[in-house]
């Protein structure tokens, strides 16, 4: 999986078999490292105990002149990585070092060699965000420009800029659609320096957890940042712990967003046609009844992952965000429920995703299962037919059911029938229901 292309004019691609290219060799990094940083050459693992404040690479006092980039690859980085290139001549503020960021979860970092400098490269070397082990795949020099990956692909402004300039909100559904992602930041003051952060993406709403840092490529201001990343990368960075996280509103994708005192966020668009990296395996569970609904018992909820409610807007005002359908506890219109929302304006199919968890907790009533008039469990969705129509419902990848107590399995399968002033109950896990048209 290559990870976020986030130099100024280009982004990391397939190398040329015909590029120039020097190993640097992973057997022993030749600088000792400083911080108590160390390595083992068996293992290629670099451990990094404080952040920022230790590192360790490549003592090289080469010439360079015949390459035009170093790039070191390396499993998922645990943290966010640092890639150093360090010159024996300053530049003209001074400067005899480059960075270039990359976030946690990436696989590789790169910088594009000082034509006027890299046929003096002293060193390069690795630092981290944070303590923790990195394992090295490979380090080398090589030639040539890399290749963009949407060159001559017509980009698609996607997403909803929920704060414009600052924030952008990027549905999984949308996510899905394309191949490719262009994020455009501007900066607002020199302040935003070469490697130093000027946003992030998060998975939606969850500003406190581990994000993806974007890493200023283009500094000085008014210089727009370019970053290009490819779907999968995009997919991961909407997770939590493994699994899609699910904001409150029931969302689930990313938050683009930019820190304003030193940049705007310009546009985020789509290119490619994505489809769906995903390959856990997809189920019909069915099409719309005669009165717009699908139904999804208890069992087949547990029996996937996630679901994508499919619907086609067919009015042409719907905006981004705006309540398309709900989803209620089976046959309890009346009851508690889920509005669920277009993933982008405009008329047109659309596919919304709900974790299994989230679908679960839609099918009980003051934390139980509701039970309908049939014994049923579960949930019911439709569409507002003056906006959409509900196409069909697929379950996604194979669940397991839920663990549960014996009691908890007890109660909520304990049923029973009773008969109060000629009405006939259903009384399931201590609540009781009326069996309509049931008059003895």
């Amino acid at each position: 999986m290559k990870k976020l292309f986030s130099f100024a004019l280009v982004a990391f691609a397939a190398l040329s078999m015909n590029a120039a290219q020097l190993d640097l060799g992973l057997e022993e990094l030749t600088d000792e490292g400083w911080g108590g940083c160390t390595y083992s050459a068996a293992t290629h693992t670099l451990t990094f105990p404080s952040a920022w404040e230790c590192g360790r690479g490549w003592w090289l006092e080469a010439d360079l002149s015949a390459y035009d980039r170093v790039v070191v690859e390396f499993e998922s980085a645990p943290a966010q990585i640092g890639l150093n290139v360090n010159y024996m001549t300053a530049d003209a503020e001074g400067h005899n070092y480059v960075q270039q960021l990359v976030g946690a979860g990436s696989k590789s970092a790169e910088i594009v060699l000082d034509p006027a400098r890299k046929n003096n490269v002293e060193k390069v070397y690795l630092q981290a965000s944070a303590p923790c082990s990195l394992v090295l795949k490979a380090a080398y020099a090589i030639s040539g420009q890399a290749v963009d990956p949407i060159a001559g692909l017509t980009g698609v402004e996607v997403g909803e800029m929920t704060e414009p300039g600052k924030t952008c909100y990027l549905p999984l559904a949308v996510i899905r659609e394309y191949a490719y992602f262009e994020i455009l930041v501007s900066n607002k003051t020199d302040e935003a320096q070469n490697g130093w952060g000027v946003g992030k993406i998060v998975a939606v709403s969850n500003w406190d957890t581990p994000a993806f840092e974007l890493g200023c490529n283009n500094p000085g201001t008014g210089n727009v940042n370019r970053y290009v990343i490819e779907q999968a990368d995009m997919l991961e960075y909407a997770k939590l712990n493994g699994a899609f996280h699910t904001d409150e509103y029931g969302q689930q994708g990313v938050h683009i967003n930019v820190y304003d005192d030193k940049a705007t966020l310009v546009s985020v668009k789509g290119y490619g046609e994505g489809g769906s990296s995903d390959e856990r395996q997809r189920t019909d569970l069915g099409v719309a009844n005669e009165y717009g609904c699908v139904e999804l018992l208890l069992e087949t909820i547990n029996a996937y992952d996630e679901f994508e409610i499919v619907v086609n807007i067919t009015n042409a005002e719907v905006g981004a965000n705006w309540g398309i359908g709900k989803i209620v506890p089976i046959n309890l219109w009346d009851g508690p429920f889920f509005e669920y929302k277009s993933v982008k304006a405009g008329a047109g199919e659309q596919t919304i995703v709900v974790a299994k968890a989230d679908m679960l907790e839609y099918a009980k009533v003051n934390g139980v299962y509701h039970t309908d008039d049939y014994s049923r469990q579960g949930v019911t969705i439709n569409a507002y037919d003056d906006k959409c129509a509900l196409v069909k419902v697929v379950g996604v990848g194979a669940g397991a059911p839920q663990p549960q107590g014996v009691e908890d399995v007890q109660r909520e399968q304990s049923v029973r029938k009773v008969l109060r002033n000629g009405v006939l109950y259903i009384e399931r896990g201590g609540n009781s229901y009326t069996v309509t048209g049931h008059m003895l």
